[in-house]
């Protein structure tokens, strides 16, 4: 029997059978995306009116859920995927087939493959987690709900970016991780942890005038937005640098 999947870390995405399957408009998606990540569980009227609309929502209050529902039971294949209880609503939805849930499962293998020894196998449990994610989560979707998960899954994102490179560095593997921490750190160049371990990649890579630089270009950045200096940490990782003291790549520097 074919089984629905729902995709929430890219643009919103539902597939059953092997077949895409349309959503509606913006907000309907939205309250598939809430509905989804919470499979089976049955969720009210007014749960789901402030996380699909919050401040949005229009005069008619709560009355506006059940013609939204109506308008998703008759795009999906199986109009019961979406079930009637006694709270509210609730999606047919196995956890499994939520990619959210995948993704969970897929780093925690990777953890107790690395917390076993095989770094090797945990990078591929790592990359094969980051594989989830494809552009924006839940692209173009509104409400609150959805805004604040975008962050979260974005937040996620770049957490297993980083860990997979951490591992990689201490294979002795630079390239992958030096071009992950570097698009990261673009983007957001006030983290001082990617600044650190961007600037130990490029040292045991060879780079220590690029480490240097990354320390230079960080310490700007916290001095022009916040008037901050770095972090001890930050600091003490510059003068291990300065210094050549940083330890191989297995060593506490990562």
């Amino acid at each position: 029997m074919a089984e629905l999947r729902v995709e929430l870390l890219r643009p919103l995405r539902a597939v059953y059978g092997g077949r895409e399957v349309g959503l509606g408009p913006a907000r309907q998606q939205a309250l598939v995306a809430v509905l989804a990540f919470h499979p089976g569980q049955e969720l009210t009227p007014d749960e789901l009116l402030e996380a699909a609309w919050g401040p949005d929502a229009p005069s008619s209050g709560v009355r506006v859920v059940a013609p939204y529902i109506y308008r998703i039971r008759k795009l999906l294949p199986c109009p019961s995927l979406v079930r009637r209880g006694r709270r509210g609503y609730a999606l047919q939805l196995e956890r499994s087939n939520l990619d959210v849930t995948q993704v969970t499962e897929t780093v925690e293998l990777a953890r107790a493959s690395l917390a076993g020894g095989d770094h090797r196998a945990a990078v591929c449990r790592f990359s094969d987690a980051i594989s989830y994610f494809d552009g924006q989560p839940m692209a173009g979707l509104p409400g609150h709900w959805v805004a604040a998960n975008r962050r979260r899954f974005e937040e996620l994102r770049r957490a297993l970016i980083a860990e997979q490179a951490g591992v990689l560095l201490g294979l002795g593997q630079y390239e992958q991780p030096i071009a992950d921490l570097t698009s990261l750190l673009e983007r957001d160049p006030l983290d001082e942890g990617l600044a650190r371990q961007l600037m130990l990649a490029h040292y045991h890579a060879g780079h220590q005038t690029e480490a240097l630089n990354i320390y230079r270009r960080t310490s700007q950045a916290l001095r022009d937005d916040f008037g901050l200096e770095p972090t001890p940490t930050l600091r003490a990782t510059l003068v291990d640098i300065l210094n050549h003291t940083c330890e191989s790549a297995t060593g506490r520097c990562w």
